[in-house]
């Protein structure tokens, strides 16, 4: 079964994908052209899994998994390294507190410019909280788990890096409220972990606004360069009817090179995150990973690529109230020059198809 759903650009040459409810709007995110402003009209409505998922803004008034990081959120934190360049951490909360992302700017040892993002979240089908993060070095990308005790922490995840992968360890021992030291360590060929260097945490005021950095050196590399036009063009979106917009904010983070992007819900005049998606290259791949981290605690995970043909695929896996889910999405550019995009989606036993046609 399909269903159609039509928009319209106002005063913009290119129209955005749009989808409908969480999932839907994460892959809008994704797949979106430059536009400021949409008006979208709903034909219909089904028992499409696609627009089963809940759109409730779920706030953080539950006991988060994530709750041993409270510690770290209200201020940042600087690291020296024996040179005396600084690093400064800057901890903020994701949508409906299932994540944390941890900021970092400033200089490496050899005082080259760094940026870095590390994201914590809450997997409810694993129940673990996991970790992404990118780094300028190498271009290292960090994938595992941490887990709390007290006052400590252990993080085991594998850095990989233009070289090749490493399997790595990170231990946190908080000493009083305003310090913390991070030992980091890699394990070897006899399967022990080795200390590689241990460094020092200390709280201080709260930075938000980093530093600039030079955009023409920090360009945005060719591995992204299929969705280029996405980044920086803030869009809206409405649907009639409903007192409900939306709203994204797509942002690219030079030098560690990756997207970040938030997406808010707006009903009567309330306004709350309820997604926030990440994308980054995969090492010898030929695909952009993305990771995206709803506010009812939902994660999905999976790849964009650029075919032959000139269209952009992305698929997705998740979990959805307990219930495995599946989305694929193609665009492809009509004659007229509208853009057409047809999302597959997968519940269960369930499958249905949902098609969504952009017009200038």
């Amino acid at each position: 079964m399909h269903q159609s759903i039509s928009l319209t650009s106002a005063a913009q040459p290119r129209n955005l994908i749009v989808h409908l409810r969480w999932m839907s709007f994460a892959i809008y995110f994704v797949m979106c052209s430059q536009a400021e402003s949409q008006s979208i009209n709903i034909e219909n409505t089904s028992s499409n899994p696609a627009q089963q998922l809940s759109t409730s803004t779920t706030t953080h008034d539950h006991q988060s998994p994530l709750q041993d990081f409270e510690r770290l959120v209200t201020d940042s934190w600087v690291v020296t390294a024996l040179s005396g360049k600084k690093m400064v951490h800057t901890w903020k909360w994701g949508p409906g507190r299932w994540s944390v992302e941890r900021w970092t700017d400033g200089e490496s040892a050899g005082g080259e410019p760094w940026k870095e993002l590390v994201v914590y979240y809450w997997d409810p089908q694993q129940r673990k909280i996991r970790l992404l993060g990118v780094s300028p070095f190498a271009g290292g990308i960090s994938q595992g788990t941490i887990e709390f005790d007290a006052d400590s922490a252990t993080t085991n995840f594998t850095l990989t890096q233009t070289s090749g992968r490493r399997v790595m360890q990170a231990r946190w021992s908080f000493q009083g409220d305003s310090l913390y030291q991070e030992t980091l360590l890699e394990r070897d060929s006899s399967g022990k972990f080795t200390e590689l260097v241990a460094f020092q945490h200390h709280r201080i005021k709260r930075r938000d606004d980093p530093p600039a950095v030079d955009a023409v050196r920090h360009e945005i590399p060719e591995s992204f360069a299929s969705i280029k036009f996405l980044i920086g063009k803030p869009w809206n979106g409405t649907i009639e009817d409903q007192q409900r917009s939306f709203q994204s904010s797509v942002n690219w983070l030079p030098i560690a090179n990756c997207i970040h992007a938030t997406i808010k819900e707006t009903t009567n005049g309330s306004s709350i995150e309820f997604a926030h998606a990440y994308l980054y290259h995969e090492h010898k791949a030929k695909t952009l990973r993305c990771l995206i981290v709803c506010a009812n605690s939902d994660i999905y995970e999976g790849a964009l690529s650029e075919l032959a043909t000139g269209e952009v695929q992305l698929k997705l896996n998740g979990h959805h109230n307990g219930n495995s889910l599946q989305l694929e999405s193609l665009i492809e550019q009509i004659a007229d020059g509208s853009l057409q995009q047809n999302i597959q989606s997968s519940a269960t036993s369930n499958a249905s198809d949902l098609l969504l046609k952009h017009q200038r």
